[in-house]
């Protein structure tokens, strides 16, 4: 009994040159993705700015940058909670700093300060992702 593998050969060498066409199309995203965050980035000293970096692998893409860029672009509010500062009793509130918080009288008065750091958002993950899933939907359909 004898096999024809023809068909199926060109049918997969059809299926390798759209991978070879998505994996162009993903180099390009990644690429248009860091301009796009390299323009919006809040600049103070261009550190941020300049750590803006892709890599780029046969299977997808990494963003990178300095990791202050994620408190950037979410924010910090002004009760952290981590491991260390974190309780479940409510009567007994964790300081996150370490330090007491200081009585109403004297120079250890509080202002009217506001503790955090507001968002600036220069980048979207769920539009990067929505715009990628469209980018690969567009090239299987061609």
């Amino acid at each position: 009994m004898a096999v024809d593998i023809t068909s199926n050969w060109l049918a997969f060498q059809d299926t390798i040159e759209d991978l070879e066409n998505i994996d162009i199309a993903l180099q390009q995203f990644a690429t248009k993705i860091v301009d796009e965050m390299r323009r919006d980035v809040p600049k103070d000293t261009g550190d941020l700015k300049k750590s803006i970096k892709v890599q780029t692998d046969r299977f997808g893409f990494r963003l990178q940058m300095l990791e202050y860029g994620f408190y950037q672009n979410y924010g910090v509010g002004p009760k952290p909670r981590t491991l260390n500062n974190t309780t479940n009793s409510p009567t007994a509130p964790v300081n996150p700093y370490g330090v007491t918080e200081p009585l109403a009288f004297g120079d250890y008065q509080y202002s009217n300060r506001k503790f955090g750091l507001a968002a600036r958002p220069f980048f979207d993950l769920a539009d990067i992702q929505t715009r990628l899933i469209e980018l690969v939907e567009q090239q299987i359909e061609e």
